[in-house]
């Protein structure tokens, strides 16, 4: 909910988007940021909102989300206004004059307020595109297009993925409007409405009610997401007598055996609630690993989770299984199976690597972190679970015991390479991430710096960080006086550190990097490191702005490419116009002379050039500049024009190789 806001107002977002005094030609544009947890109903609302906008014919809505991202061409996904243009040719718009012309469509329907735009899955974007934008940058993208054109835009995001990325919203939005809602777990008048949807017979709908008040007395914040609603709802749809009251150990954990109860007496399967989970867990864990979802797979992992079935009573199980609330095949004439729910893949994946970890099945694990293909947006997922699982299930121990035995075992699962340029095995990766995300559910939100770093530290059980693989956001800790020892860094986004000269980084490897809102991190000691250019840019930056390095030639050639690289096509292959408000994104933002050089590059070889569509001017390179930077692109050497703006540089501000 929005500060200041009950809930008696009936969805306050929605409000937000088909605010009638926002229609007009004078009002303001406004961004909405609506954030859940995994699973809590992000994508749910969002397609609440697109159909009501939809149904009122008063305002046509614009629905930008993961599905079209995967269909968009890659020199256009870091670009926020090709990713919203590309939805029109992803819902396949009759519009037939339309094609070619859709900047110019856009601009003009958001000004004149017909249009508003839905975004689910901010952090999936920023994410998706890691290395070509940034969590602030995008922000700042939005927030200027709908101070452009007056629209309303409702984004969605992970709580924890905002929470990590976004410090001092007010300042990255330079008095933008924006509005902050949260998403609360569903409370149980929420629930019963849910059911009453769902379930036809008002009987079901009060057993449905009072399974859902027990379960939510084992985790309130957990039960009360969307897909566990939709779990229960199938649970009393499918009964075939009165449901066990009795709950033992993790909420989902438990609605998912009880499906399966109700299936094998449903079905007359002939696997036991056990087996059913055994088979569909080992499926999701093979499919992770790049294994097509096909029934041959599904009669594999059957015939190993039960195997006193034999051919024929397996093919019979498949058969009955094709509308298993857990897993199905959309038709009889399609090879392929899918989980319906992804917080269902999500929780059985982590739970039975929680599983082979507690075990200490190093050779699965090993298997599993070698082949397995999990995105950021997944790793992410699945450590949250990890997480929620450890800490919901009190028999196996305390919540940090667990942990730190599921990060042992995470990082054990595989040889570790010294050679830091290579990515390390994907659990190596998510065993800092299960670290990073148990320290923000472990520790209440007022808990200082220091807390949440020796938190982080006890969870490795290690002294000093040693043999580590951190990517995304790190946020809020105290690393004075902490040593990285052979660590490797991949994009990492520092928020709201602090570092001094006790802070080492020894024998690192960085790819990429920024910091917001860190203090000393330039103070560092940066021992037998090496990073790409992105990486060394960065450093150089902290190093720079802290005084502790000169700001050298090297550094201004590594500026100037910075800005320049922005005008190359793919390849190298052609010029391209520039937005520029885009021009002081990435590494150059920190440039203590960042000023100077945009002005020079600006003056010399650059020149306004209007973009389709977009009312902010774009530069491109002049005429007589663009052999110069053909040659730059080809060679990686500055000559002609290029040469000239760089000896300029470097003679005005006085500096040395």
């Amino acid at each position: 909910m929005p500060s200041g806001a009950t809930r008696k107002i009936p969805n306050p977002i929605q409000a937000f988007l088909e605010d009638v005094a926002a229609a007009s030609e004078t009002a303001p544009g406004w961004l909405g940021v609506l954030l859940a947890g995994p699973g809590q109903g992000k994508t749910f609302t969002s397609e609440y909102l697109v159909s009501k906008m939809a149904q009122s014919k008063k305002l046509f809505p614009i629905y930008i989300n993961s599905d079209q991202w995967r269909t968009i061409a890659p020199d256009d996904f870091g670009n926020l206004q090709k990713t919203i243009i590309h939805s029109f040719r992803h819902f396949e718009t009759p519009i037939g004059w339309l094609e070619g012309c859709e900047e110019e469509f856009l601009m003009v329907t958001l000004k004149a307020r017909l249009f508003r735009i839905v975004f689910d899955g901010f952090d999936e974007y920023v994410l998706r595109n890691q290395g070509r934008v940034s969590a602030p940058e995008t922000l700042r993208a939005l927030a200027k297009f709908v101070e452009v054109t007056g629209t309303r835009i409702a984004v969605t995001s992970r709580t924890s993925f905002w929470n990590s990325e976004i410090e001092n919203v007010e300042e990255y939005l330079e008095g933008a409007r924006l509005s902050v809602y949260t998403q609360l777990p569903f409370n149980t008048g929420q629930a019963k409405n849910y059911f009453s949807d769902r379930l036809e017979d008002p009987k079901s709908v009060e057993r449905a009610t009072l399974l859902y008040d027990s379960l939510r007395k084992q985790d309130e914040e957990f039960v009360g997401r969307g897909f566990v609603l939709n779990l229960l709802a199938d649970l009393i749809a499918r009964k075939t007598d009165d449901h066990n009251s009795y709950i033992d150990g993790n909420p989902v954990e438990w609605l998912m055996r009880s499906l399966c109860e109700r299936e094998q007496t449903r079905q007359d399967l002939s696997l036991s609630p056990d087996e059913q989970i055994q088979a569909i867990s080992a499926f999701i864990v093979e499919t992770t690993q790049g294994s097509e979802a096909t029934s041959e797979l599904l009669d594999a992992v059957i015939g190993i989770a039960a195997p006193h079935l034999n051919a024929e009573s397996r093919r019979n199980c498949i058969k009955k299984m094709t509308s298993h609330p857990l897993i199905y095949r959309p038709a009889a004439t399609v090879n392929e199976w899918s989980i319906p729910q992804e917080q269902v893949k999500v929780s059985l994946l982590a739970g039975r690597l929680m599983e082979l970890s507690r075990e200490n099945n190093t050779k699965e694990l090993s298997l599993f972190s070698v082949r397995a293909r999990i995105d950021d947006s997944l790793a992410d997922d699945i450590a949250q679970m990890v997480v929620d699982l450890a800490c919901s299930k009190p028999a196996f121990g305390q919540p940090i015991l667990q942990l730190q035995k599921v990060i042992t075992s995470f990082l054990n699962s595989g040889d570790i390479n010294r050679d830091l340029s290579v990515r390390q095995h994907c659990l190596r990766r998510l065993a800092v991430l299960v670290g990073i995300r148990a320290v923000d559910k472990l520790l209440q939100k007022g808990s200082t710096h220091q807390e949440r770093t020796a938190l982080l530290l006890n969870l490795f059980e290690m002294e000093s960080y040693q043999n580590l693989e951190f990517t995304g956001a790190i946020t809020r800790m105290n690393f004075t006086g902490t040593t990285f020892d052979t660590c490797r860094f991949e994009r990492v986004r520092w928020v709201n550190c602090t570092f001094d000269n006790t802070t080492r980084f020894n024998n690192c490897y960085f790819i990429g990097g920024s910091e917001t809102y860190c203090k000393g991190l330039g103070e560092s000691r940066w021992e037998n490191f090496t990073a790409d250019e992105d990486g060394q840019a960065f450093i150089n930056s902290a190093q720079i702005q802290s005084g502790s390095k000169k700001y050298t030639a090297n550094d201004l050639s590594a500026d100037i490419r910075a800005v320049i690289n922005k005008f190359l096509a793919k390849g190298g292959i052609g010029l391209k116009t520039v937005r520029q408000d885009y021009l002081d994104s990435g590494t150059i933002r920190a440039s203590q002379y960042k000023g100077e050089i945009l002005r020079e590059l600006s003056r010399t070889l650059l020149e306004e050039h209007h973009i389709s569509g977009i009312s902010d001017p774009g530069l491109r390179v002049r005429e007589a500049a663009k052999e110069c930077m053909k040659f730059y692109a080809t060679n990686n050497v500055f000559t002609g024009p290029l040469r000239s703006v760089f000896d300029s540089l470097k003679k005005k501000l006085e500096l040395k190789e």
